[in-house]
């Protein structure tokens, strides 16, 4: 196997954390996606990464590589159990999705970003913060996707917007935070 991943991508991460937990050898390309490499293009013609590639068969969006890995290899131990840990998933997945849009949005030229979805995204991720640090059962230390991907999402908040200050509004999360990022799969794959 052999997955298409940026030191930079938070969904590339997910997957990368996962492989490690899984104790897993896989063959990590880092690719350049603005370049369009051609293994990329031909594995992905969306030209987005992570993808997994296996043989022939080519896996991409990291929700999709997370369950076949897991399915695979972690007999379904990862995945969320009931609607409530499939509704946190979710949540954490909106809260990657705001942060890299955000990302993007800020890269453009000032002239052309649009101010009010920046706003809009610094004010939804600190309440989705807070209303995941006040659900009970959302930071136990048993390891699933929910925590992996929170654990990531908090991580590149910290890499692409400090200015965010995350940890006033939920000083639970951020004890949980520094616990389980010391984990050797967090610490091997730290964004850059």
């Amino acid at each position: 196997m052999k997955l298409f991943f940026s030191h930079s991508s938070p969904y590339a991460r997910m997957v990368r954390v996962l492989i490690r937990e899984l104790g897993l050898e896989v063959d990590e390309i880092e690719t350049i996606t603005k370049d369009n490499p051609e293994e990329l293009i031909k594995a992905n013609p969306l030209g987005k990464i992570p993808v997994l590639q296996i043989g022939e068969q080519a896996i991409f969006d990291s929700q999709v590589i997370l369950r076949y890995l897991d399915d695979t290899y972690g007999e379904g131990q990862y995945q969320p159990r009931d609607l409530a840990e499939a509704t946190w998933l979710a949540t954490v997945q909106g809260i990657v999705d705001e942060a890299l849009t955000m990302t993007l949005e800020k890269k453009r030229p000032e002239p052309l970003r649009y101010s009010f979805w920046v706003q809009r995204y610094q004010i939804a991720i600190p309440r989705s913060l807070t209303w995941l640090e006040q659900t009970p059962g959302v930071l136990e230390d048993s390891v699933n996707q929910m925590r992996i991907n929170l654990a990531v999402a908090l991580d590149y908040l910290d890499f692409r917007h400090p200015e965010l200050h995350w940890r006033e509004g939920a000083p639970l999360m951020h004890q949980w935070h520094q616990s389980f990022r010391r984990r050797p799969s967090f610490l091997a794959t730290k964004p850059y």
